[in-house]
């Protein structure tokens, strides 16, 4: 499997997780956290692999990793949210910035991250709409 049909695979997860309440009738706020978990474990990833990027420093590889577990820790569903929506567009521009000339290389590869990023924070909105107004 390569990178962009793993992107695609956890893509959608996040979007069958969104939408899970409307199709399972599943508390929001369990989907929600859910979400969360699922968002934390991609962002966790990305801040491992920044450490093969050539041009990233691991302290923010570090930083990335411990944002995505105050995700988790988090008890503020909001708040978690709005984490995991930074950092899955910081992540993005981190690598954008890091990994300028692999991406120019690999435009498939950065056309996915680039989607999977913007929907992923459409997804994360959704949800957190869905707290607030689940009707």
């Amino acid at each position: 499997m390569n990178q962009t049909n793993l992107i695609y695979f956890a893509l959608a997860v996040c979007v069958g997780v969104t939408l899970m309440p409307w199709i399972l009738s599943i508390d929001v706020f369990k989907a929600g956290y859910f979400l969360n978990g699922i968002i934390a474990i991609i962002c966790s990833f990305l801040g491992g692999l920044s450490w093969s990027w050539k041009e990233a420093n691991p302290v923010i590889g570090i930083l990335i990793s411990f944002l995505a577990i105050l995700i988790i820790l988090v008890p503020n569903i909001y708040v978690s949210f709005f984490i995991g929506t930074f950092l899955l567009n910081f992540v993005w521009w981190y690598e954008r910035r890091c990994m300028g000339a692999y991406l120019e290389q690999n435009l498939k590869y950065k056309k996915s991250r680039e989607i999977a990023t913007y929907v992923l924070t459409i997804c994360i909105l959704i949800s957190a709409t869905l707290q607030i107004n689940p009707y």
